[in-house]
């Protein structure tokens, strides 16, 4: 994927967040207790959007691209 990222539904989502802090905005869009919880370390991408009736492929989009975004390049000032 660009940019080095590569998600996928069966990373933890702490494992997420801890790579990519940026997702955390998705999570919290969703109005979802992962940030914090105690299972995130062992709760998967998948087993998070289904627990919260979310389409697993369009959540893991929404986390690539927030992934994405915190990876571009940042202007350098002179």
């Amino acid at each position: 994927m660009a940019h080095g990222v590569e998600l996928t539904a069966d990373i933890s989502t702490y494992e997420v967040m801890d790579t990519w802090p940026a997702t955390a905005k998705v999570f919290l869009r969703h109005r979802m207790s992962c940030i914090g919880c105690a299972m995130a370390r062992f709760c998967t991408v998948a087993e998070a959007s289904r627990n919260y009736d979310l389409e697993c492929p369009a959540f893991l989009s929404e986390l690539e691209h927030a992934a994405r975004a915190s990876q571009a390049p940042r202007e350098r000032s002179p």
